[in-house]
């Protein structure tokens, strides 16, 4: 056990290692963490701060109270019994140590049931978080998982002005963080550009690391293994409950996602842009839609095979999502014609997006099979809220008339809603 003592007196010291040394006595100073505390208030004045199960106060006992978590001993019992004052403490130590793991158990046990009744995955991370800030002294966080759908590990909960973008993650955390895995407190530090550091958790499920906990800290707070390990066991004893919020998450978005391609479907659209034009309200921000429209499917379609067809709408949806950013909407709108939604984004950024997205589809050809290549080309139309439309149904609108505009012009280029020569201007130059 773990006995400190505060006292100036050498010999009280002397005697307690002399008459017990069954046991180990360090002395503390003006702070003291012990599971079992002795505090000599014959020769100090203050109470040291720190935290202890038991504290032992040597004094005049008859004129002092006990508190649930303390006692009061005479000069004399302390000197002449240590052992028989001792071995009451320790009891008593044994018996508050009990009470707190009940205690954890109890409320472990309800934190369990409440998140088990959690289905929405952002406020089940936020609650995680708010959990983890019992132990670890950081001050915002976020939490990343991995997504089948891109083969990487995408930010799901953020509290983070400024969060680890996914590819950051990728870069700077993920390697350290799997060599670290076998440490018996797994974690990687990292320091930021404006002097704070940034810990990183590891999210095991049978050895595999399904996600990551990344937290901001103050430069100079040291992590103790206590803190960590007792992180370390909060997460583990939730991966359960991670995992089924992460399956329960998927299989909602999976019912929002168009089956053939995998990007987000009609009805996601619609209800997403609703919440996307109500937050841009709330906030007095902006957000762009990019409409697509393949140009020529329908000659693939009769030279090749409808297969053909679906296998190149395939591969599009591929290289608009490895060109845009996690938080941007892929959506297929119907047919042959997308719509990516670019929260936070301007006219000029949703441009340079286009632009992108636009570069990757004419990179290369669409190898269908060993034996077939094709290439094809869109037509792109941009509209940003409230530039070009209050409503969705205006926004939608302009931007489609963009897209259209190209579309029976040059083709393979970008138009902007309201820009008449935005399409020649942006067909070139790619």
């Amino acid at each position: 056990m773990d006995i400190g003592v505060c006292t100036d007196r050498d010999e009280l010291l002397g005697n307690l290692s002399g008459k017990c040394p069954e046991h180990s006595f360090r002395r503390c100073g003006e702070r003291a963490d012990a599971e079992l505390l002795i505090v000599d208030h014959i020769t100090i004045a203050a109470i040291p701060s720190g935290e202890s199960l038991f504290t032992v106060h040597v004094g005049d006992s008859e004129l002092c109270q006990s508190g649930p978590n303390e006692v009061w001993v005479t000069e004399h019992e302390i000197v002449e019994h240590p052992r028989a004052v001792l071995g009451a403490a320790e009891r008593l130590v044994s018996l508050r140590r009990r009470l707190l793991d009940l205690e954890e158990t109890a409320a472990a046990d309800a934190e369990v049931r409440s998140l088990l009744a959690e289905p929405d995955l952002e406020t089940f991370c936020r609650r995680v978080s708010e959990s983890l800030s019992l132990h670890l002294p950081f001050t915002t966080a976020s939490f990343y998982f991995h997504d089948p759908l891109r083969e990487s590990f995408i930010r799901a909960w953020s509290a983070e002005e400024e969060p680890l973008s996914d590819d950051q993650l990728a870069s700077e955390v993920l390697e350290k963080l799997h060599n670290a895995v076998g440490a018996k407190h797994p974690h990687v530090l990292l320091e930021t550009l404006d002097g704070k550091v940034r810990l990183a958790l590891p999210i095991l499920a049978n050895e595999d690391l399904i996600g990551v906990f990344v937290g901001r800290m103050e430069r100079g707070i040291r992590l103790s293994d206590g803190a960590l390990d007792a992180a370390t066991r909060y997460i583990a004893s939730i991966i359960p409950l991670i995992v089924n919020a992460r399956q329960f998450s998927q299989s909602r978005e999976l019912a929002m996602r168009d089956d053939l391609t995998k990007a987000y479907n009609r009805r996601f659209f619609e209800s997403y842009l609703d919440e996307e034009i109500e937050r841009t309200r709330r906030y007095g921000s902006v957000f762009s839609i990019i409409f697509l429209d393949l140009d020529d499917l329908k000659n693939i379609n009769s030279s090749h095979g409808h297969l053909t067809g679906s296998r190149v709408l395939q591969e599009v949806a591929k290289r608009v999502l490895s060109a845009v950013r996690t938080i941007d909407k892929v959506v297929r709108f119907g047919g042959d014609e997308f719509c990516i939604i670019l929260p936070e984004t301007d006219k000029d950024q949703a441009m340079s997006v286009a632009m992108r997205v636009r570069k990757a589809m004419s990179a290369s050809p669409f190898e269908i099979d060993d034996t077939l290549e094709v290439r094809i080309t869109a037509s792109f139309g941009i509209a940003t809220y409230p530039i070009h439309a209050l409503s969705k149904d205006g926004l939608i609108r302009q931007a489609d008339e963009a897209m259209y505009r190209v579309k029976s012009t040059t083709k393979n280029a970008i138009g902007v809603a309201g820009e008449l020569n935005s399409a020649s201007r942006a067909g070139t130059g790619v």
